[in-house]
């Protein structure tokens, strides 16, 4: 993945929509930018900030669209800056935000929280929340979508020495 030329695309995509003010697609411009920033290389002071925007524009607009998504990308920037807290809040949000039948936003957020749960020593959570990542979009074509929980579930399984299991999971994303 091209971090830098993703990045260029969504600040133009934001540039875009801001100029055609156009909130629904200011707030997706941003959510795309801020998932580019957290996996980019000390940018996530700059990732909450963006999501912040995003989730802002998102609640005064009633736009709703994005909200669980951006819930969970500002827990997975608040964990990578340290702040487990604030991390915990935010997906606590993502969660209470979801809509059952909204299958990427469920897949999505669910990697989030197993994430921060890992990061709070709470092994077995962290395995659950990526398994039900996993189920969430089991059976459709977003095969993208699974990557993210399947890795994290098998660096999970090998912490417990469950090699077995992680191995294969791992052979499926390569």
């Amino acid at each position: 993945v091209n971090l830098p030329a993703a990045e260029k695309a969504h600040r133009d995509f934001l540039a875009a929509a801001e100029d055609a003010g156009a909130v629904q697609y200011i707030v997706s411009a941003l959510r795309f930018l801020g998932r580019v920033l957290i996996y980019s290389e000390s940018q996530e002071q700059e990732a909450a900030i963006v999501l912040d925007r995003a989730l802002e524009l998102s609640e005064l607009s009633g736009e709703r669209w994005n909200r669980s998504e951006l819930f969970g990308l500002r827990a997975q920037a608040a964990l990578q800056l340290g702040d487990i807290d604030a991390a915990d809040r935010f997906i606590n949000r993502a969660l209470g935000s979801l809509r059952d039948s909204d299958f990427t936003a469920v897949c999505e957020a669910y990697h989030h929280l197993g994430a921060i749960r890992e990061a709070q020593g709470r092994k077995a959570e962290a395995e659950a929340a990526q398994r039900h990542s996993l189920e969430a979009v089991a059976g459709t074509d977003y095969n993208f979508m699974r990557t993210e929980p399947t890795l994290a579930l098998a660096r999970l399984l090998v912490d417990r020495g469950a090699f077995d299991e992680a191995s294969p999971l791992v052979d499926e994303r390569e």
